[in-house]
Order: C-alpha cells, then sequence, then structure tokens
C-alpha cells in the first residue's frame, strides 16, 4: 500500500498578508530612519546657526570695544533695526597721542547697518524662494568699503542699546539679533544673541 503526500504551495490570500506585513515593516524601518536623519541634519543646521549668531557678536564686540564712547550713535532704520556709527582709533603706532594722552581716531566712521538679502524686498513676501520672509543682511560699512557679516537676519531684531549713562561719553553697547534658517522640512529654525560690550578707551 503506498500513501501519496500532496505538495500545498501558498494560497493567494496567505501571499497577500505576508507581502502586507513585509510593506509594513520596511515603512517603518524608513520612518525610523528618515526621522533620525532629519533630527540629525537639523541639530547640525541649529548648531550652524548658533555658532554664526557668536562668530558675528564676536566680530561686533572686538570692534565696539575700541570705539570712540563719545561718537556713539545709534540710529532708528525703516526695517525697524537700528544701526550703529562710531570712530575707531587709528591703526598702527600713530594710533596714541602720547602728549594728549588718548588715542588718534580715524577720520571716516564704522556703521553697522541692514539690507534686504540677495533677491529679497522689504514687501512682507519671501521673494528669493528660501522659506523666510524680507529677511535682511548685517553690512560693515567703512567709507566706501561694506562687507557682510552676516546673511539670515530676522527683521526688527538687530538693536544696540548704549549706556550708562543716559548720555555720551557711553561706557557700554549691548547688541542683540536673532538669526532664521529653514530646515529640510521647511521649519524656521532660529537663534538669538546678545553682548554686552565695555568700552575701553573711556
Amino acid at each position: 500500500m503506498t500513501s501519496r503526500h500532496r505538495r500545498r504551495g501558498f494560497t493567494f490570500l496567505e501571499m497577500a498578508i505576508a507581502l502586507a506585513i513585509f510593506v509594513i515593516t520596511l515603512t517603518a524601518v524608513y520612518m525610523v530612519f528618515s526621522a533620525g536623519q532629519s533630527t540629525y541634519t537639523t541639530g547640525i543646521t541649529r548648531q550652524e546657526l548658533d555658532n554664526q549668531v557668536r562668530l558675528v557678536l564676536d566680530e561686533m564686540t572686538n570692534e565696539i570695544r575700541q570705539a570712540n564712547p563719545a561718537t556713539l550713535q545709534v540710529a532708528a532704520l525703516a526695517s525697524g533695526d537700528q544701526s550703529l556709527t562710531f570712530f575707531l582709533p587709528v591703526e598702527g603706532a600713530a594710533g596714541f597721542d602720547p602728549a594728549a594722552g588718548r588715542p588718534n581716531w580715524q577720520a571716516a566712521p564704522i556703521q553697522y547697518v541692514t539690507e534686504p538679502s540677495e533677491g529679497e524686498l522689504d514687501n512682507g513676501l519671501d521673494d528669493n524662494n528660501n522659506g523666510l520672509t524680507d529677511e535682511r543682511r548685517i553690512v560693515r560699512v567703512a567709507g566706501a568699503q561694506r562687507v557682510v557679516m552676516t546673511d539670515f537676519l530676522r527683521e526688527g531684531t538687530l538693536a544696540f542699546t548704549l549706556g550708562p549713562p543716559a548720555g555720551p561719553p557711553f561706557q557700554s553697547v549691548r547688541v542683540t539679533l536673532t538669526l532664521d534658517y529653514p530646515d529640510q522640512r521647511s521649519r524656521i529654525l532660529s537663534a538669538n544673541g546678545a553682548s554686552e560690550v565695555s568700552l575701553r578707551n573711556q
């Protein structure tokens, strides 16, 4: 007597269930990986933004510290930001007058101003399609020389506070600003910074 064994294959229903489980598992793995990658990228961007704020504030601090306290002037700009104007000592050996016991000041002032970023207009729109509206850049002006110190300044956030006393010559300058930058998911990341600068040439 012989016995026959029937070979039984997978049914269509079993294959559909297995495929569905495989797709769900693969999707979950991808979502976990994608979220981790996005978090890592966002972390890098936020760190770079914080570093840029510190870099700009350090540059301003080092320069403002040497300023002539009697020449510091803050002016309001149409964007809501503020500008700062001041004079620096002459560079080199001619920078100090030993007879008068004071620095010799440069003939041309230094100015920190803001202007619209490249491709951007002051119209409440994202003209350069980078996810930011009316973002600005900080420009250092010295005579005919203009140097961009940073981009992605949030409009209306660059401020200079002089004091004390209430009038010149001032003893300190407080600088505050905010930079914005869109991450890969078009979320706006922000970094705030402030620096209190004591003037050296009293």
